[in-house]
C-alpha cells in the first residue's frame, strides 16, 4: 500500500477497484461502526462521539479511526456536520472537499457521487456525518488537511488532523 499511496499515478485507479470491490471493514471500523460504511440515516445515535483528538471549527468536526494509525494501516477520517435545528432533510450533494496528506496523497471528500465517502443524515440530532476510507501512509508523521464546504451552511473549512511521529 505504500507504494500505492506515494504515487499519484496508480493511487486513483486502485482506489476505484478497492471501493468497488471492498476491503475488510474489520480494519477501519471502530465505535458506531455500524454507521461508518451503511448509509443508513436510522443508524447515526449518540453512541458516535468524537473523541478527544477531534479537531472543530465553526460546524465541522473531524477524526480519524484509528486515532493515530500505524504506517500502511487503513483509516477513516469522520467529518461531522452539525446543522441547524429542524433540518428536515440534507443530501449529502451539499457537503463537498478534499483530504490532502503531507505525503501528497489526495482524496475527494463528501458529495453525492464520491464513491470514496459515505454519508448518514440524522434529522433527529441535526447532524449529518461523512465517512472517508483512507488508505495508509508509508510513513508516520503524516498531517492530512480537510476542506469541507457547505453550500446550506454557507461555510467552508479546514481542519487538520496530525498523525504519530516516526521515531529517531
Amino acid at each position: 500500500m505504500s507504494t500505492i499511496r506515494n504515487s499519484c499515478l496508480w493511487c486513483m485507479p486502485v482506489l476505484l477497484l478497492w471501493t468497488l470491490f471492498g476491503c475488510n471493514n474489520s480494519s477501519v471500523s471502530g465505535p458506531g461502526s455500524s454507521v461508518a460504511f451503511s448509509g443508513d440515516s436510522s443508524s447515526l445515535s449518540a453512541n458516535i462521539q468524537p473523541p478527544t483528538s477531534a479537531v472543530r471549527k465553526g460546524s465541522f468536526t473531524v477524526w480519524a479511526y484509528p486515532e493515530n494509525p500505524q504506517p500502511n494501516q487503513e483509516y477513516v477520517i469522520y467529518t461531522s456536520i452539525k446543522l441547524p435545528r429542524g433540518t428536515e432533510e440534507y443530501d449529502a450533494g451539499d457537503i463537498s472537499g478534499q483530504l490532502i496528506g503531507t505525503d501528497g496523497f489526495a482524496i475527494p471528500v463528501g458529495g453525492a457521487r464520491n464513491p470514496f465517502s459515505k454519508f448518514v443524515f440524522s434529522a433527529e440530532k441535526a447532524k449529518a456525518i461523512v465517512t472517508t476510507r483512507v488508505p495508509g501512509a508509508a510513513t508516520s508523521g503524516i498531517r492530512d488537511e480537510i476542506s469541507i464546504n457547505s453550500k446550506l451552511l454557507s461555510e467552508k473549512q479546514s481542519l487538520t488532523l496530525v498523525f504519530g511521529y516516526e521515531k529517531e
